[in-house]
């Protein structure tokens, strides 16, 4: 009976306490029980007998006794030469095997004929530390170009020439680079794009093309010109200055008010803008609405009818407008009243009687008070007045109001337009 040949594989990258037994002949499975003992073999000369132990004292024969101790062994004989292997007995049946399932890192399956390595089990440990990261990447790419995409060349490792450096793009073989200017001492022709900086010699040029273009058309040294020229802020006498004496000779001299160019009122005329020529009056005041009083005792101040003066001045006055009374038998007057004490304060005014033309009036002569007033007017319609005076003022200023009453109790009322007229005559 010929011996069944078994060969051992012990996975190389495999720590795991697994066996594949792979028979060379029709399939393998899991050894079975050892099969009985073969027919013993010729028994090899004895060895040399040991010493023998102390004999014991002979005891009176009779019957035989207990066994006595048995003596120290001796010595063990040299060992005699193997006798020759007996044949190999049947095999026996097989085993019950492995069941299948989940091993830990091992699948068992199709009734243990098959064993799968579970994913991911197999690390670079596994391996013996000789295979890395990147490696074991590769050992599961179907083909060299799934390999080749896993390290990222794509194509690049089919192309055909030399390569150095970084290469990308399509390369479909050898390139003729005849066309290409040298690098030692290349001529260019058309456009050149040149980096901006860029190294001329072992300097970097920093100027862009446009900073660069700066300088087109100059013939020497920039330094130079620059050396040349005055400093920002310099000075020339008026003889460098063509006409410059002449023309500044013909100009108008500086303008110096009241030296020579007169005022205007006492106003410089110098400056911009625009200088306002009045009359010359100091106020002029127009009443805006009608304002109407019955009060003969207290008079009104007729609103915006009031000015300042100054001190030890005289003014001119003068006012006219019209009124009109509720009963033609009304008469009316007006005083100023004057926030300090003056020299002296005279008005006087007048409007017409009767239809016939005679008039009649009143006047003041002291603060806030009437010496007399009209007697009446034609009727009830619009009539004029007007009136005039003079205030000479002492050592104080102030402020004068032109104020306004009725004859009686009777209403008489100061029409809007009654314009009151000052102007400073000293």
């Amino acid at each position: 009976m010929s011996d069944p040949s078994y060969t051992v594989v012990q996975p190389k990258y495999e720590h795991i306490n697994a066996v594949r037994m792979i028979r060379s002949q029709n399939g393998v499975g899991p050894q079975g029980p050892q099969g009985p003992q073969g027919t013993t073999g010729n028994q090899g000369p004895a060895g040399a007998d040991g010493a023998a132990g102390a004999q014991g004292p002979q005891g009176n024969q009779g019957l035989t006794g207990d066994t006595g101790p048995q003596g120290s062994a001796g010595s063990q004989g040299i060992q005699g030469i193997q006798g020759i292997q007996g044949e190999t007995g049947p095999q026996g049946p097989a085993g019950a095997g492995i069941s299948d399932g989940d091993k830990v890192d091992i699948t068992v399956s199709a009734s243990g004929a098959t064993w799968t390595i579970d994913s991911g089990v197999v690390t670079t440990a596994k391996m013996g530390g000789d295979v890395t990261i990147a490696g074991k990447a590769l050992l599961d790419d179907a083909d060299a170009a799934a390999q080749r995409t896993t390290l990222g060349l794509g194509t690049l490792a089919t192309q055909a020439g030399t390569f150095s450096g970084t290469s990308s793009g399509t390369n479909t073989g050898d390139q003729d680079l005849s066309a290409l200017a040298p690098k030692a001492s290349p001529t260019f022709t058309g456009t050149v794009i040149i980096p901006s900086p860029f190294t001329l010699g072992a300097t970097s040029v920093l100027p862009t093309g446009v900073e660069l273009n700066f300088v087109d058309g100059v013939t020497s040294g920039i330094q130079g010109q620059l050396d040349g020229k005055a400093t920002a802020s310099h000075s020339h006498p008026q003889s460098d200055v063509t006409n410059l004496t002449s023309d500044l000779a013909a100009k108008q001299a500086t303008l110096v008010s009241a030296t020579n160019i007169k005022t205007i009122n006492g106003s410089s005329v110098l400056g911009s803008g625009d200088l306002v020529v009045s009359s010359g009056y100091t106020f002029v005041g127009t009443l805006a609405s009608n304002q109407a009083t019955g009060a003969n005792t207290t008079p009104v101040t007729l609103t915006g009818l009031v000015f300042s003066y100054a001190a030890n001045s005289k003014y001119r006055i003068w006012f006219m407008g019209r009124v009109q009374p509720a009963a033609a038998t009304t008469g009316c007057g007006f005083q100023f009243d004057l926030s300090s004490v003056v020299t002296a304060i005279n008005i006087r005014f007048a409007h017409q009687l009767a239809n016939t033309g005679t008039l009649t009036g009143g006047h003041s002569i002291a603060d806030d008070a009437s010496v007399g007033v009209s007697s009446g007017l034609p009727g009830t319609s619009t009539y004029p007045v007007s009136g005039e005076g003079l205030l000479v003022t002492g050592a104080n200023t102030g402020t004068a109001a032109l104020r306004f009453r009725s004859e009686t109790t009777a209403v008489i009322t100061a029409l809007a337009g009654l314009t009151l007229v000052v102007e400073k005559i000293a």
